[in-house]
């Protein structure tokens, strides 16, 4: 007869108001990279990515510029709002588990991520959006402004590492 030992311990708490549990984990962030599809957002966040990691930073980037290859599997279609959403759930939750999430996202317009904002914000997870556009980084919605015309790939990512201390999101 087998018995098992159970460690007594308070009950679980129950939900707050509203029944929405809230991680209390460390925060990382998402930083979400919009601007046409191209080699010039990648290599921002691939250097922003190295320095992080270079600090003892947990960095990922996600890559949503292409369809997936093979396409992913499930009931859900594969759109670009579709691909924004999921790239927007792993962002919040890799964010909401102290990392640092890159996230190049499908469509250059800033309204395509108000979803993902929008979790961001519910789940009370540091969200920075940054449009990259040729010469030019900036925050959506905002007079803040990482002005990148004419700088090699370093400098831009200084400029954007920059711009994620201000926030406090480094």
């Amino acid at each position: 007869m087998a018995t098992s030992a159970r460690t007594a311990g308070p009950a679980p708490a129950p939900p707050p108001p509203g029944g929405t549990l809230r991680c209390t984990c460390r925060s990382g962030a998402t930083v979400w990279l919009t601007g046409p599809p191209g080699p010039r957002k990648a290599a921002l966040a691939r250097a922003v990515r190295d320095e992080l990691r270079g600090r003892g930073r947990r960095v990922e980037v996600l890559y949503g510029d292409e369809p997936p290859h093979p396409p992913l599997a499930g009931p859900a279609p594969h759109t670009a709002d579709a691909d924004r959403l999921r790239i927007g759930l792993a962002a919040e939750t890799l964010a909401r588990n102290d990392v640092t999430v890159l996230a190049l996202a499908p469509g250059p317009h800033p309204h395509d991520a108000d979803p993902v904002r929008a979790r961001h914000h519910a789940a009370d997870v540091p969200y920075l959006e940054v449009q990259v556009g040729r010469g030019t980084a900036r925050t959506a919605g905002s007079a803040a402004h990482v002005d990148v015309t004419g700088q090699d790939t370093p400098a831009a990512a200084a400029a954007l590492l920059h711009l994620m201390t201000e926030r406090g999101l480094v």
